[in-house]
């Protein structure tokens, strides 16, 4: 039984507009006649026309069907992508933050390291002084010992 395009466009999910698009005027010549009701005018598609809308417009809702499988693919993945970048990030981040604490006890350390060179520093300097003393007292007696030991040679007296 032939259908109008309005049952058509129902039946398929599709709008009259998009049908009313697709009929050619050769298809029209094959598969549409025209009935009128009360001056109305309606147009009937036959079978075989009615076969080859559905056809026409299932491909179009499989397609339609595949892009939002493919979308919806693809917003899996990105999603997928994005959990795994933020995990990255997080992981980063903690290496970020135990490289912060290894330099900050490195700089720490390095302090550390300056003021005991200062402090060795200083005490050398100290020993330097304390030995440049012993040697001035050194000599101060051995140049008393020789002239004592000479005097005793040449019985000088230094009375």
């Amino acid at each position: 039984m032939p259908k109008t395009i309005k049952e058509l466009s129902e039946e398929i999910g599709v709008s009259k507009q998009a049908i009313n698009r697709f009929l050619t005027s050769d298809f029209r010549k094959q598969h549409v006649t025209t009935k009128t009701d009360n001056k109305v005018g309606a147009l009937l598609v036959d079978k075989s026309g009615e076969a080859l809308i559905k056809k026409h417009f299932s491909t179009d809702n499989d397609r339609q069907q595949t892009d939002n499988d493919d979308r919806q693919r693809v917003v899996g993945l990105l999603e997928r992508q994005l959990e795994d970048q933020q995990r990255e990030l997080a992981e980063k981040n903690k290496q970020i933050e135990a490289k912060d604490t290894q330099i900050s006890n490195l700089q720490n350390l390095l302090d550390q390291s300056q003021q005991l060179q200062l402090i060795s520093e200083k005490k050398l300097a100290e020993n330097k002084q304390i030995a440049e003393q012993y040697q001035q007292n050194f000599n101060k007696l051995i140049s008393k010992r020789k002239h004592g030991f000479l005097s005793k040679i040449f019985h000088l007296s230094n009375k």
